[in-house]
């Protein structure tokens, strides 16, 4: 009997060929999908919701594969769920490290000031003999951790497995010059950045999240963004970001739009596992 497969995920669509051997492909979107669940076999997935309520519509699910990183958009214990994670490592590292030169020689402020026709220069600073934190060091950390090594800097690395740390997570956030963020999102990691964590780092530190949105207290944040050469802020607590959030008033602030895997070459290759979940499934 050919099975069904739901494609939800914008990347999928993108990057699998239109006609898969075997298989029945319905396509979707997070407007309609809920309303296709009723025979689908298996679904690649996206970011939108898969909670109880909205699988219990579909009696003939195997499972779920995320064509993704994380997977805290579907409730676990229904079905077996599978990501892509690794797929993307390269990409948002590379973009980590496209950051931290960014704010160290303030490239912003640079292409800002020479459309306003002002040319004065302004001094930056190597990222060479620099402290970098990396919170989290599963595959998206240690590839951030190994470009920046090839360019002197010092690695530090903390995660909640203790064998995946060098330190401890107060040394951390004592001696980094720079703080980059690759943590899953689960409760130990719901604003992990507050107040308190604040203020035991350095002042003028360089922080990256790249993770979730919800990692970082975007109240405590703007309480104290002062402390803080800049932020980069890629992904955030709601997404969209509001138009009048109160970040947009913190000139320290870069801002991303949840991008940072997003390369043709790492895309690719998630759509690519996320059919190869499914295929591989038993």
């Amino acid at each position: 009997m050919v099975e069904t497969i739901l494609i939800v995920s914008s990347v999928a669509k993108m990057f699998l060929p239109k006609h898969i051997p075997n298989y029945r492909i319905i396509y979707a979107d997070k407007n309609n999908y809920t309303t296709l669940l009723y025979d689908c076999n298996y679904i690649i997935a996206g970011s939108e919701p898969y909670t109880k309520e909205i699988l219990k519509k579909a009696k003939c699910l195997k499972m779920i594969s995320r064509c993704g990183h994380g997977t805290d958009n579907i409730i676990k214990g229904v079905v077996p769920v599978g990501d892509c994670r690794g797929c993307l490592d390269r990409s948002i590292a590379e973009l980590v490290v496209g950051y931290i030169i960014m704010c160290q020689r303030h490239l912003k402020m640079l292409d800002s000031n020479c459309r306003l026709g002002l040319w004065d220069r302004i001094i930056g600073n190597t990222i060479e003999g620099k402290t970098l934190g990396i919170i989290g060091y599963g595959g998206i950390g240690k590839t951030v951790g190994h470009l920046c090594s090839k360019l002197d800097m010092d690695i530090l690395h903390y995660d909640i497995i203790p064998s995946r740390s060098n330190c401890l997570f107060d040394t951390l956030l004592e001696q980094s010059d720079i703080i980059t963020l690759h943590v899953d999102l689960n409760p130990s990691s719901i604003h992990l950045i507050n107040k308190d964590v604040i203020l035991r780092m350095k002042k003028d530190i360089v922080l990256i999240n790249t993770s979730r949105g919800r990692v970082v207290n975007t109240r405590d944040m703007l309480l104290y963004h002062r402390r803080f050469k800049y932020i980069v802020l890629d992904v955030f607590e709601e997404e969209p970001l509001p138009l009048h959030s109160g970040l947009f008033g913190c000139s320290n602030v870069l801002f991303g739009i949840h991008n940072a895997g997003s390369t043709s070459e790492g895309l690719k290759r998630m759509a690519l596992m996320s059919l190869d979940n499914i295929i591989n499934y038993k």
